[in-house]
């Protein structure tokens, strides 16, 4: 994602029409920038397109939806409240984590853990992964990459859409669209 840059908006009017967002909205956010910047002492520095971009689609409501529940797991997560859930996973699989879990208790010299530990441990990892992809890179998730891809059409910017299977890698700079 993009970071937000607390720089003066100059949001083309081409770019405002499609979006949800009333002149009201728009006005309000480049006053709030401006005297953000006015406190700080910096001089207000342009703000790239992709930024301006992500900026306008964090306050559609898909966006502020994104926002509002991926900070709210990340705030609330508390990994003592726990949930008990069944997973079938093929029989070669436990064999692989097995395998795989005595070969890293051997090489620290310490016993394996149950297998259901070690499952457990991966299915967290991956959660964890995801909602950090969620918070910092959301365009990672096919629908959120479809939706920024249409937010960028409605908003006159091809040259912003992701591809298909592409990341969202930063194309420079310290900034990355969405």
């Amino acid at each position: 994602m993009a970071k937000r840059d607390r720089s003066k908006t100059n949001v083309p009017q081409s770019s405002r029409e499609g979006s949800e967002l009333t002149e009201e909205d728009l006005a309000g956010i480049e006053e709030h920038e401006r005297s953000e910047a006015g406190r700080t002492g910096a001089a207000p520095r342009p703000e790239s397109r992709a930024a301006q971009l992500t900026r306008l689609f964090y306050q559609t409501p898909e966006g502020k939806e994104l926002r509002e529940t991926a900070d709210s797991i990340k705030s609330g997560l508390n990994e003592d409240d726990t949930v008990a859930v069944q997973i079938h996973v093929p029989k070669q699989f436990i064999r692989q984590t097995e395998f795989l879990e005595g070969k890293r208790a051997d090489g620290a010299g310490v016993a394996p853990r149950p297998v259901q530990r070690v499952l457990s441990q991966i299915v967290l990892n991956e959660l964890h992964d995801q909602l950090n992809w969620l918070v910092a890179g959301p365009a990672r998730f096919e629908y959120y990459r479809n939706l920024w891809n249409q937010f960028c059409d409605a908003q006159g910017a091809p040259e912003e859409k992701i591809e298909d299977g592409k990341s969202a890698a930063p194309k420079g700079g310290n900034e990355e669209p969405f």
